[in-house]
């Protein structure tokens, strides 16, 4: 294949790949608000005892499908997430074959601009996104603690903290996808392969 059909090849997966994440970070926002709206009513629920009664159960029924709705929520959110980070590393790959092709620095998105003003302590968006999951982490956290206090049922804490665990184990897991995708990409015998034929004279 002509080098210039393989570069436009490139940049059209480039595109590809920015449409995509925009599409997730959609989703996310609409996560969120969930999230929250699920947390506000949880809330709502526990403190006013007339919104709902415990007739024939219903009450303590109510809180329960909330509260593995809002778990539900959580892990959805985080695949998100991480489908976002695989994205990312890919696009951060993929900028950095067409600038080592054009031999200049054409594509500084991926590259430049996030790890320096979205993902540092120079960017605003850095502090706020811990703002951010500092908040819905406490959502959280208060959710499992005020139907425990209305349920009052070990065995189902005990299921809401495991949940929990799972949820933090996630979290840690999905930060480190985008340097894991660029790093399997780099070392990869196809990209080796594509390299050496593009930079062939």
């Amino acid at each position: 294949m002509d080098k210039d059909l393989k570069i436009k090849a490139l940049c059209e997966e480039r595109n590809g790949l920015r449409l995509e994440i925009i599409e997730m970070q959609r989703s996310m926002h609409r996560t969120i608000l969930a999230f929250v709206a699920v947390s506000a009513a949880t809330a709502s629920i526990y403190w006013d005892a007339d919104l709902l009664t415990d007739k024939n159960g219903s009450r303590s029924a109510v809180l329960v499908a909330l509260s593995q709705f809002e778990f539900f929520l959580a892990v959805f959110g985080l695949s998100l997430v991480a489908n976002q980070n695989v994205h990312g590393g890919y696009l951060r790959h993929t900028e950095e074959m067409i600038n080592e092709i054009l031999g200049d620095k054409v594509n500084m998105w991926q590259l430049e601009i996030t790890p320096v003003f979205l993902g540092s302590k120079k960017g605003v968006m850095f502090w706020s996104t811990g703002v951010l999951t500092i908040f819905l982490m406490t959502l959280y956290v208060t959710l499992i603690y005020f139907v425990h206090l209305e349920l009052r049922n070990t065995p189902y804490l005990v299921i809401m903290s495991l949940e929990l665990v799972i949820v933090l184990i996630i979290s840690s897991l999905v930060s480190n996808e985008t340097e894991r995708v660029w790093h399997y990409l780099n070392n990869s015998v196809i990209t080796k392969h594509l390299k050496k034929d593009l930079t062939r004279p």
